[in-house]
């Protein structure tokens, strides 16, 4: 940041005069220098440009055909799993982190008995379309299964 300051002081410094300045062994006309000021004016401005993210799914969401459910609020999530593929209910904190223009993770942490910390589940989360989500989750096991929700 100093040496882009101090480059660019020199630059407007030189153009005030109409003569050829050196740096060094190097040797800048009058137009050379206005360029070189212009970039330097422009690296020296600081530009964020923020990458659209996704918006964390709030709903009810339904595994079609089954009784698998996922309701997500602001904060806050619950998981209902079919009795056909094992039951099971989680409810608690959530997070929603977006990863994309079009997804993200979500992260619930739940109360388990025999745990401290309790536990998480993480689902990898992408919209298809306002209606429609494609779901990955990790089991316990390692394996890795994807289903698309459907909002209720």
């Amino acid at each position: 940041m100093y040496l882009e300051i101090y480059l660019f002081c020199f630059c407007v410094d030189a153009l005030r005069k109409k003569e050829k300045y050196s740096v060094g062994t190097l040797f800048f006309s009058k137009q050379q220098l206005n360029f070189f000021a212009i970039v330097l004016l422009f690296l020296a401005i600081p530009i964020q440009v923020k990458a659209q993210e996704a918006s964390l799914p709030i709903g009810l969401w339904n595994y079609p055909g089954s009784q698998t459910f996922l309701q997500i609020q602001k904060g806050k999530c619950s998981l209902k799993l079919d009795p056909k593929f094992g039951g099971g209910f989680a409810s608690g904190d959530c997070a929603w982190k977006s990863t994309s223009q079009t997804g993200g993770i979500l992260t619930i942490e739940y109360f388990q008995p025999g745990l401290i910390n309790g536990a998480h589940l993480y689902y990898s989360i992408n919209w298809i379309d306002k209606n429609t989500l494609h779901v990955c989750a990790v089991a316990a096991n390692g394996a890795m299964g994807c289903d698309i929700y459907k909002r209720i």
